[in-house]
């Protein structure tokens, strides 16, 4: 695996200690999160975050440390998230990471059937 120069993926504060708890309840200390961008069909890119064990790695995923926590990127998702800022948000219904990606045009078309939609927000 190789190590990325700098981080070009940005974690806040909320993020890093978010993963820092994630890593601390893992039962294996060699496991890593991975971040990949996955297809949502019409509704465009959504974001994975998995915790993987060593013999899952692949040997060009990216190895990112930003803020004292490693993490890996999807070698295929890595041109997609450059620029992108992670955030943690936890209320009372719902705790996620939020992702602020510069790359990412709000705009998709669907087919279904003969009818074709077209939006752009």
């Amino acid at each position: 695996m190789k190590a990325a120069a700098k981080s070009l993926i940005s974690l806040t504060e909320a993020a890093a200690s978010r993963m820092k708890g994630i890593y601390a309840k893992s039962k294996d200390p060699t496991q890593l999160l991975k971040l990949s961008v996955t297809s949502k069909g019409c509704l465009g890119s959504g974001y994975n975050f998995a915790l993987v064990k060593e013999s899952e790695r692949t040997p060009f995923d990216e190895i990112m440390e930003e803020r004292g926590v490693k993490f890996l990127v999807d070698s295929k998702s890595f041109l997609y998230l450059v620029g992108t800022t992670i955030d943690y948000s936890e209320d009372d219904i719902e705790a996620k990471f939020v992702y602020s990606n510069p790359n990412v045009k709000v705009a998709f078309e669907c087919l279904i059937g003969n009818l074709q939609l077209r939006c752009q927000l």
